[in-house]
């Protein structure tokens, strides 16, 4: 901590965060001014108004000390003065929404811990701070000027960015949570009475299918035709269908549809609407437990529980009442199907807990399938615990290859538990030929700066670190003559269009789509950190090298096939790999030898899933 933090000769201190512009504010040099967030800070910087950043106030070890800390804050549920309350049909409401809640609290705890450290060095000033940040700070001081703002802050989980493509080009609409389930619901019924004339084959088992999302399971849905199964498909996250193209593939599969228009008569609409007021009172009596929260929300024995209620309440207000109507549907469809199994790819998230509840509740096997190539390092084991990567209430795990099942087996998962069958998502990529893969000559840049949400990762740092790293790749590559194309992680990305176009305008940026047609033409495939992009590119013969950012991530295996280019190193490396085509060789070279040890069955997964899923007989007690 520098000793220009310790004494301020300005009488009063605004604190700035995203949900407020400076530009709209009345302020002097008599101000003392510190930013909270990144995208403060970067507005303030380039307009060149002096200010201070909040991470400079605290210690890396204070954040990494708080990473572990958030895990058990999280838990909250499970403390025995709810065991009654939070329970219904014996699902943990609390629980459903663990992962949004760790979220939301890792931004708000690093707020917290800086702005104590503030008020600890500034206890006589004046503060002027937005609204969502006097929930923290009246904690501490009196001496607050609040500016009521119209911005809210917004996670990821309040908004879908979905892709639009008017002729050849494609945009992106960022639609909030609300009006997604409108238009959900708008397509469901659409749709309803074209394709819901498919009747259940009462010989054949019932599979339920959780969110399996159209296009991207297209293989695996159109190959359940040639079995005899009956292929029950539930989303709850997008649409079933939603253009032409999801239209054929849902025709001509053996699915049947099964979403809210559906399931809903009037006698459940009473039931969701009677949970609601049930499920608020629950919440109100949870939230008359102030000592016990104010005890387990508390770090070195001082409590932020005041300072979080409100987000508390806001989160698990508009939680609870969406689990209302997710319990009461999910009930009917298990009244409405006998499935002999059931298919999952994430059972962390509510609606995949609810259906796992339903399922464990009838004795019927519950599989969860590798979703991507995840970090198997050891320093990330804690938070593949937590996401349940590792999984904890699945009865079984089909893994993409032994790889990834040796690792669930170490880290304690039975061995008869976990069955190595190969991903449904690549098998569209192995059933093209390879040789016909075009090279257009552009560099892919597949870039995900929140990779995961921790106190570490939101410090100007480390986003500083990551914007550089974009603006390096740019210029190098721009400097190259290749056109470069960039596609972030859909709904994270920051300002990548912006540094983008400073350096080449002719860069494009593409926040939603599918990756596959753009690694399908790219010359080369560049990533930040890890991604399940490297193991597309692989699959498709593409060179493919990552640009780490993150060291507290850990080395996983991939990374022994897949080379690490420092950021400062990368235009020498650039310019050989053009000039010697012998690097080009020996990266896909090395991306084979990773596909043999990482995926089985490429290219036949989805058809040795569905004959096992046809076949198999589990045993729960295994």
């Amino acid at each position: 901590m520098t000793i220009s933090l310790l004494t301020s000769s300005k009488s009063q201190i605004i604190l700035v965060d995203s949900t407020i512009s400076i530009a709209n504010m009345n302020y002097n040099t008599n101000h003392e001014i510190i930013t909270l967030d990144y995208f403060s800070h970067i507005e303030l910087f380039n307009k060149k108004i002096r200010h201070k950043i909040s991470d400079d106030f605290i210690h890396i070890e204070e954040l990494q000390k708080l990473e572990s800390q958030i895990y058990h804050f999280v838990n909250w549920y499970t403390l025995s003065e709810f065991s009654t309350i939070i329970l219904e049909e014996s699902i943990n409401l609390g629980e459903l929404f663990y992962i949004e809640f760790q979220n939301v609290l890792t931004s708000f705890l690093k707020m917290f811990l800086e702005i104590s450290k503030i008020i600890t060095l500034y206890p006589n000033n004046t503060f002027i701070v937005s609204e969502s940040v006097h929930e923290i700070i009246s904690t501490y001081t009196k001496n607050v000027n609040v500016i009521k703002t119209k911005n809210k802050n917004r996670s990821i989980y309040s908004s879908v960015e979905v892709p639009i493509k008017i002729g050849p080009k494609i945009f992106t609409l960022k639609l909030n949570s609300e009006h997604v389930s409108m238009i959900q619901t708008i397509f469901d019924k659409g749709v309803k009475n074209f394709l819901l004339n498919k009747k259940i084959r009462t010989d054949d088992k019932a599979i339920l299918l959780v969110d399996f999302t159209t296009l991207k399971n297209e293989n695996f849905l159109l190959a359940s035709s040639k079995f005899h199964l009956n292929i029950i498909k539930y989303d709850r996250t997008v649409p079933s269908i939603w253009n032409k193209r999801t239209f054929n593939i849902i025709k001509n599969s053996n699915c049947i549809m099964e979403n809210e228009s559906n399931l809903l008569n009037k006698e459940i609409m009473t039931r969701i609407k009677l949970n609601q007021q049930i499920f608020e009172t629950k919440l109100n009596s949870i939230l008359s437990y102030e000592n016990v929260l104010a005890n387990h929300f508390s770090i070195n024995k001082v409590s932020f529980w005041n300072a979080l209620k409100p987000l508390f309440i806001r989160l698990y207000k508009r939680g609870f009442f969406e689990a209302a109507k997710e319990i009461e549907l999910a009930k009917q469809l298990f009244r409405k199907y006998c499935f002999s199994k059931v298919l999952i790819f994430n059972e962390a998230e509510m609606i995949e807990q609810i259906i796992l509840h339903f399922a464990k509740k009838q004795q019927i096997p519950v599989f969860q399938l590798q979703h991507g190539l995840y970090y198997d390092s050891p320093q990330m084991i804690s938070e593949t615990s937590f996401q349940r990567i590792i999984p904890k209430n699945s009865d079984f795990f089909i893994s993409y290859g032994d790889s990834f099942k040796n690792y669930l087996i170490n880290n304690g998962i039975k061995s008869n538990k976990v069955k190595s069958m190969g991903s449904i998502f690549f098998d569209k990529i192995f059933d093209s030929k390879i040789s016909e893969y075009s090279y257009s000559g552009y560099v892919l840049l597949a870039a995900d700066p929140y990779a995961f949400n921790r106190p570490l990762d939101l410090t100007v740092n480390q986003q500083n670190q990551y914007h550089d790293t974009i603006a390096k790749i740019c210029q190098v590559i721009s400097n190259q003559k290749k056109h470069l194309i960039i596609k972030t992680h859909p709904q994270k990305h920051a300002m990548e269009d912006v540094i983008a176009k400073q350096i080449n305008p002719k860069i494009q940026v593409f926040h939603s789509g599918d990756i596959q047609p753009l690694i399908k033409s790219s010359s080369l495939v560049i990533v930040t950190d890890m991604s399940t992009v490297i193991l597309e590119a692989q699959a498709m013969k593409k060179p493919v090298i990552s640009i780490p950012i993150r060291d507290h991530f850990g080395k996983p295996e991939v990374f022994n096939f897949c080379p690490q280019i420092k950021s400062d190193e990368l235009e020498s490396w650039i310019q050989l790999f053009y000039k010697n085509p012998d690097m080009k060789n020996n990266l896909i070279e090395k991306g084979n030898e990773f596909l043999k040890l990482y995926l089985a069955n490429p290219g036949s997964a989805s058809s040795e899933i569905l004959s096992f899923l046809e076949n198999a007989k589990y045993n729960l007690n295994i």
